[in-house]
């Protein structure tokens, strides 16, 4: 189906909130907040940890918009470090 191939791709879709200038960045939180949370914590986990390891403070930022958007807490990470690296966003 569409939803589970997009829902495959959903770590591509996440480079889109690199940077929150980019006109595609406002259309990729609404669409991602349509997939379950159980679905979408271990990608954005992964992603968060990927943006950390490339010092890319603007990417941790938009995917801080996201986890706040989706009522995300330190709890409902694998890893519980995982939520503290919303402290190295740049905005």
């Amino acid at each position: 189906s569409v939803s589970a191939f997009l829902l495959n791709r959903s770590s591509d879709l996440l480079t889109f909130l690199q940077d929150a200038n980019w006109p595609v960045f406002k259309h990729t939180i609404p669409f991602l907040m349509t997939y379950k949370n159980k679905d979408l914590i271990p990608i954005i986990e992964k992603t968060l940890w990927k943006a950390y390891k490339e010092d890319d403070d603007m990417w941790i930022a938009g995917l801080a918009i996201l986890i706040e958007d989706m009522g995300l807490e330190q709890s409902d990470f694998e890893v519980e470090e995982t939520y503290g690296l919303l402290e190295y966003r740049n905005f």
